[in-house]
């Protein structure tokens, strides 16, 4: 059974002891991460300059850089994400599925103009001329690809809310974070400890790095936009994301951020740029070490505050609620309300 590192047995905020400083205890600023009060665009220097494909040489990183100790696995932030909020709904989750679920357009949504942004940024990366529709026609074949056919949600209406936001967010993209910038990769797949994670896109500022994930929601009243903007603060995806670029790239990390597509009520986007440091991540390391050793051990339980808990279930109760309290959790019997899964890659 593998360990988090001896002596570190700070990792998680609840396995502490009683004289262990938590976040909340700590001065402002104090956390390592910073998000800034003003304008994204304030952050990022060199706002006249042109975009570049070609990175200059960087000298070697005086932090320590490592892959996960041997034997420990490296969970990506949507497992970990689903682990945290009950290990009982990531166990489900990766071998069942609900057989009657009404179908939402959000998270294809978020897909297709995911697809349309990284085909315009690797145009730019590579130097090549595409014509103007490439991106949006890589967005609508998306679209299409994972579109159900029903009555709710038609696919007409889907297209133009699919071409509106990826060309909104494009130019958004092309006019507030490329001016100075070097992209050195889109959607990046990287290995660790078994497990890989995909980094949107990332961007060399002078000699260190920005790591940049692109988020849509369908829609998203101002009034609660602070707080959506706010998550990026403490947000384990993009912690994950800072730490193994830095293991990838050979770089260092010194920005990530969220950005974040609104498409209702107002057609906008919103920018969420962190400073990270490297106690921060330091921190985040502890953490993630005994999170990762406790999922791989099997460690198994019900949070069954979770269950009904909308906020954390994209408005509805956890798909396997009738699973637990009905059933019980005798999987012999799901197949009456779940399908299984096809095998999944990590």
């Amino acid at each position: 059974m593998w360990s988090p590192t001896p002596g570190l047995s700070g990792g998680l905020p609840w396995l502490r002891g009683s004289t262990s400083p938590s976040a909340e205890d700590a001065p402002a600023g104090a956390s390592g991460i910073n998000v800034p009060s003003g304008p994204p665009t304030s952050m990022l220097p060199g706002e006249t300059d042109k975009p570049s494909s070609s990175a200059a040489p960087v000298e070697p990183l005086t932090t320590s850089l490592s892959d996960p100790p041997a034997g420990c696995p490296s969970y990506p932030p949507t497992e970990v994400q689903r682990w945290l909020i009950c290990p009982v709904f990531n166990d489900y989750s990766a071998k069942w599925e609900p057989r009657v679920e009404a179908w939402t357009p959000h998270r294809l949504l978020g897909m297709a103009i995911h697809a349309g942004v990284a085909v315009h940024l690797r145009n730019l990366m590579d130097g090549s001329v595409s014509p103007a529709t490439g991106p949006i026609a890589s967005a609508i074949a998306s679209l299409r690809e994972g579109y159900v056919q029903q009555e709710t949600w038609g696919l007409t209406g889907l297209e133009a809310l699919v071409t509106k936001g990826t060309k909104r967010l494009t130019d958004s993209i092309d006019e507030k974070l490329l001016p100075g910038a070097t992209i050195l990769g889109v959607e990046t797949s990287i290995e660790a400890g078994g497990r890989h994670r995909i980094l949107d896109c990332t961007l060399q500022r002078g000699d260190t790095l920005e790591v940049w994930d692109w988020k849509a929601s369908l829609r998203l009243d101002d009034r609660y936009l602070p707080d959506r903007l706010l998550e990026a603060h403490h947000s384990w995806q993009l912690l994950d994301y800072a730490w193994h670029g830095q293991a990838h790239f050979q770089r260092v990390v010194h920005r990530v951020g969220q950005g974040l597509l609104i498409l209702g009520p107002k057609l906008k986007v919103e920018y969420s740029p962190v400073t990270v440091t490297k106690e921060r991540l330091d921190q985040w390391r502890l953490d993630a070490e005994t999170i990762w050793a406790m999922m791989g051990d099997g460690f198994m339980w019900h949070n069954w505050k979770a269950c009904s808990d909308k906020h954390l279930h994209y408005g509805q109760r956890c798909p396997f609620y009738e699973g637990c309290h009905d059933l019980y959790g005798d999987e012999s019997q799901f197949p009456g309300l779940y399908r299984p899964m096809k095998e999944k890659g990590a």
